[in-house]
């Protein structure tokens, strides 16, 4: 789907189940649906060389949320887009733990602010693996992705993983990620929140007036996760 001149959606879902997908030049906005774009479905399956660039969320619950549970994405690149007013996430990756070859880049990110009483809501980007366990298993993490050339403002929590491996973060402007945002979401003030994450590298991050880095131990039914010390 490619927008040009000016094309847009509102109140409109565009849900991908297929390989070489390609999503440009959109504006999406409209509280209806829970996401513009919702990636995967409960069939297993895989999905090739999905592409979306070029696009601008506003007004908007989630942006782009992916539920990967059953099924797999094999090449994806999110890339050169705008998000801002937002009551859920910008960019949602959760429960991927078959993807790989993921990058989310080049992004602008303001105004995300859950007021709405949703819990866990109002991230900037957030990729999760699924439980967390003190082998750190690659089945049961998000790995091989790249999150880079990010710059976000007026938000609770920019990045966000959670039962991560093998991954980057690199070269994040942040500007006022303070509590102010999401204040009932239940989330953490951090520009950057990694959680019972294993072998990852952060570098470059330049904060005004934010929120630091939060890397912390997984939790699971009260019971903490080892924290492996391979921070790059």
């Amino acid at each position: 789907m490619v927008g040009e001149q000016g094309g847009s959606l509102h109140n409109v879902t565009l849900d991908v189940r297929g390989s070489d997908c390609v999503i440009k030049g959109v504006a999406m906005s409209g509280f209806g649906p829970v996401a513009q774009i919702f990636i995967g479905g409960k069939e297993p399956q895989v999905m090739r060389n999905l592409i979306i660039d070029d696009i601008t969320v506003t007004h908007a619950n989630y942006a782009i949320l992916r539920q990967g549970f059953h099924n797999q994405m094999d090449g994806a690149r999110i890339t050169h887009s705008r998000f801002s007013d937002l009551q859920g996430d910008a960019i949602e990756w959760n429960v991927a733990i078959h993807d790989r070859d993921i990058l989310i880049s080049d992004h602008v990110i303001e105004r995300i602010d859950c007021t709405n009483g949703k819990i866990n809501w109002g991230i900037g980007i957030g990729l999760a693996g699924s439980t967390y366990d003190n082998s750190y298993p690659e089945d049961q993490a998000v790995k091989n992705f790249v999150v880079a050339n990010i710059t976000g403002s007026d938000c609770r929590q920019l990045v966000h993983v959670e039962n991560g491996k093998h991954f980057v973060i690199r070269n994040v402007k942040a500007k006022n990620i303070t509590p102010d945002f999401s204040k009932n979401a239940g989330i953490d003030n951090a520009t950057i929140a990694i959680y019972g994450c294993d072998n990852f590298v952060i570098d470059n991050i330049d904060m005004t007036n934010s929120a630091g880095m939060l890397i912390g131990y997984g939790v699971v039914k009260g019971n903490t996760c080892q924290f492996r010390k391979t921070l790059n």
